[in-house]
């Protein structure tokens, strides 16, 4: 590790998602905030950031919790712009949308 990689390490704000991807690959970690290489969108992390982003929104009073499974639903199809990934006898692209729907409800 040179010198400035050890002054951005020495001073990055740690959070589990880091920690997590460290965990998951150290290269991947590196890549991402080492080097700063953009990352690529997943299905996962889009929704993540849906359900993350509604709560957020109910939380500070931005949005009514009477309302969030009504925006789930009008944001999901505009907000998971990627596709999740084929499994047998199942579709993760519905299964995901009926769970947080469920969940917002």
């Amino acid at each position: 590790m040179n010198d400035f990689d050890k002054m951005m390490f020495d001073e990055m704000n740690w959070s589990f998602s880091r920690l997590d991807c460290f965990d998951q690959c150290p290269l991947m970690w590196h890549k991402i905030y080492i080097d700063c290489e953009p990352k690529k969108d997943n299905a996962f992390a889009q929704y993540g950031s849906l359900v993350h982003g509604l709560i957020e929104r109910i939380l500070k009073g931005e949005l009514d919790i009477l309302c969030a499974a009504e925006t789930f639903e009008r944001e999901y199809n505009e907000k998971i712009t990627v596709d999740f990934p084929p499994i047998k006898n199942g579709d993760l692209r519905s299964n995901y949308y009926e769970k947080g729907l469920a969940y917002f409800e």
